[in-house]
């Protein structure tokens, strides 16, 4: 896996690549709600907040709650 650079105070992000494809991760271990730029683009595999987003654009503000998970298929 490569860590994300710039993810700010609490949270965690990573790419990990597998099978030709690409999986970004991104986790907010922070009590406070975090914005991440997200440097790729994607469509969300997995949320742990039913309401969050469906997909991700690469320089776009993503909002991570406290304690939300999400894993983005990125696009090539």
């Amino acid at each position: 896996y490569e860590t994300l650079p710039d993810m700010p105070h609490g949270v965690f992000g990573y790419i990990r690549e597998l099978d030709g494809g690409a999986l970004a991760i991104f986790l907010n271990f922070d009590p406070e709600s975090r914005e991440v730029t997200s440097p790729v683009a994607g469509d969300v595999a997995l949320s742990t907040i039913p309401e969050g987003p469906s997909s991700v654009d690469a320089g776009g503000a993503l909002r991570l709650e406290p304690g939300h998970g999400l894993i983005v298929r990125v696009r090539t």
